[in-house]
């Protein structure tokens, strides 16, 4: 089974799944439980345990340690590699493992040494492997998952729900790599009012939500529409409804929310507008905002759709610097740029 890897506070992983240890074991536990897996979904109530961490032998072996008695497992060991190397994980030799139930909390069910002195230490944010998920989850609770990126498991459960007839433009390796070209400027948004342009399946959301107050996404093709809306249900109790998607043209939009718009996000879109919504661009949304970010192909294109050549990062390093903009150009080696414009 593949890595479903994810970063989590480790002391929101609470209660213990009563199908844990190692495959044998878990096998003949989830018999005597009538659970069972299928299409690499663990079946059954295993999910609805009451029993915690705080429950198991662990705390009470942890407590003789701390106290200088002898205890069963060499935590001193385990203690003295993580305050020397910090909690490095490498799932060649143990990987916190968790399961994760219908309504989105997650269970342990290996390596609770690991989490437990994690949990005593304060670290924040530590990596685990999904390993197994429930049938009905429900996209809940996916505030306790820290990913910059949406994972690639979640990804493919979003994406199962999209229509099968519509080519998928944004593959996960494709949010993954616009995600890289923008995720140093994307704390710049904490707190600002985003308006996207061209949100396509609306995946970006997630890491633009991390840090951003609240976030218009506007998709003028229906068919990606409909993806970006699905994702927008899906991610809900990551964005806390938040978000809000319209299907249509940067020309047509109405900002009929109550609050202002004062950041802008536009994603290999810039050669796709018109003149006419440039211009709006630079008379009615540029002037607001305080944050611009512009994640560009630089590629020159035989048909452009406005006089503009917004393909290039100097021609869009222009256009926000006319805009009263301190500008950044980012370049990467495979041809693509980043442009950012701050007040």
């Amino acid at each position: 089974m593949a890595i479903r890897e994810i970063f989590v506070d480790p002391k929101d992983i609470v209660k213990m799944s009563p199908i844990s240890g190692s495959a044998n074991s878990r096998q003949r536990k989830a018999d005597k439980i009538n659970c069972f897996w299928k299409n690499d979904f663990l079946y059954g109530t295993w999910d609805l345990t009451k029993r915690t961490l705080d429950e198991s032998l662990t705390p009470k072996d942890y407590n003789l340690f701390a106290s200088g008695k002898k205890s069963v497992y060499d935590w001193q060991t385990l203690k003295d590699r993580i305050i020397n190397e910090g909690y490095v994980q490498d799932p060649l030799k143990r990987y916190v493992e968790v399961a994760m139930g219908r309504n989105g909390e997650l269970l342990l069910v290996d390596g609770r040494h690991r989490l437990y002195l994690a949990q005593q230490l304060n670290i924040p944010e530590i990596p685990v492997n999904i390993l197994d998920i429930h049938p009905e989850y429900n996209f809940d609770n996916l505030s306790l998952i820290k990913n910059p990126v949406v994972p690639e498991f979640l990804y493919n459960m979003i994406s199962a729900k999209w229509d099968s007839e519509i080519k998928v433009y944004h593959h996960w390796l494709t949010i993954v790599h616009r995600h890289n070209l923008v995720k140093e400027y994307l704390p710049l948004l904490k707190g600002l009012n985003v308006l996207e342009v061209g949100a396509n399946t609306g995946l970006v959301m997630w890491s633009i939500m991390k840090h951003a107050s609240t976030l218009i996404e506007l998709e003028v093709q229906e068919k990606y529409f409909k993806q970006c809306e699905i994702t927008k249900e899906c991610l809900k109790s990551k964005t806390d409804n938040f978000v809000f998607v319209q299907n249509t043209s940067f020309k047509n939009f109405e900002n009929s929310y109550p609050f202002p718009i004062n950041a802008f996000y536009a994603s290999f879109v810039l050669y796709h507008m018109s003149d006419e919504e440039i211009e709006i661009l630079k008379n009615e949304v540029l002037p607001k905002c305080k944050v611009v970010i512009i994640p560009n192909r630089n590629k020159e294109r035989g048909k452009q759709k406005n006089s503009h050549h917004l393909n290039r990062p100097e021609e869009v390093s222009k256009l926000l610097t006319n805009a009263g903009f301190k500008t950044e150009i980012k370049m990467s080696d495979e041809g693509y740029s980043t442009i950012i414009g701050t007040r």
